[in-house]
């Protein structure tokens, strides 16, 4: 059994989180040279939300996703990868120097830096593109920029001793990281919105004792800045950062 920080919180993130802008996913396909006869790799592929983009377009895409229940919505939800229930620093499956592009959405600060980038350079073609994909809400409403709030109210603070941002441009050869970014327009509702807020790894899961108290907190903040029934225009950006992927050497010097 391989439990993450969203254990229990797949139905969630597969159902509230934001898919990506569609010409984001076209960026990636034309600056990497992706079509019929290239390999993909998602890196922390949760439930498929990006992966699902690229099986009609890429030969092979391998989806690697260690926890159990985000494993299995996108096993059997998403047709035409080859999944692998692995974390990011071990793929056996994956043969030396076969992989065209790297690809993970809000999934980097997750990985183990030292471990993992060994094990891409392995799997590395010798062209491959790193691609960290995001969502982020741009909006200008009192709703989100008062969010924080709540969210510090509720946050587990264990989660933040496993994330690394520090390692981020250390993943890209020379530390030189590319960014675009692709606007796009959504709506949130009361149910949307708290059950976005409820797929973050930091907040409660339904497991929770504190979970209900969570979630009422989370629907008053909504009543209180946009009504019971509202709807709020939210204003979203698809960010892509991407670059020639860093490699380290069997002996882990940067190459």
């Amino acid at each position: 059994m391989r439990r993450t920080e969203f254990h229990g919180k797949a139905e969630l993130y597969h159902k509230y989180r934001w898919d990506y802008n569609p010409l984001a996913i076209d960026f990636i396909m034309k600056q990497a040279g992706l079509g019929r006869n290239s390999v993909l790799v998602d890196m922390g592929a949760g439930t498929g939300i990006l992966t699902k983009h690229f099986t009609d377009r890429v030969g092979r895409v391998y989806a690697v996703e260690p926890d159990d229940d985000m494993f299995r919505l996108l096993a059997e939800g998403v047709e035409g990868i080859i999944p692998l229930q692995r974390y990011s620093h071990f793929l056996p499956e994956i043969e030396d120097r076969s992989v065209d592009a790297l690809i993970a959405a809000h999934a980097i600060h997750w990985f183990d830096y030292e471990a993992t980038i060994g094990e891409w350079s392995r799997i590395a073609g010798e062209n491959c593109l790193l691609f960290a994909v995001s969502n982020r809400n741009v909006t200008d409403h009192p709703l989100f920029s008062e969010t924080g709030k709540i969210l510090e109210r509720f946050r587990k603070e264990s989660v933040r001793d496993r994330l690394d941002y520090h390692h981020f441009e250390s993943y890209f050869s020379g530390r030189r990281v590319n960014e675009v970014s692709f606007d796009f327009l959504s709506e949130t509702d009361r149910e949307t919105y708290v059950g976005s807020l409820a797929s973050i790894s930091f907040t409660p899961s339904p497991q929770d004792g504190n979970y209900e108290e969570f979630t009422c907190a989370c629907g008053e903040h909504f009543i209180k800045h946009a009504g019971g029934d509202g709807k709020v225009p939210t204003r979203v950006k698809t960010i892509v950062n991407w670059g020639p992927l860093g490699r380290v050497d069997p002996r882990g010097n940067e190459t």
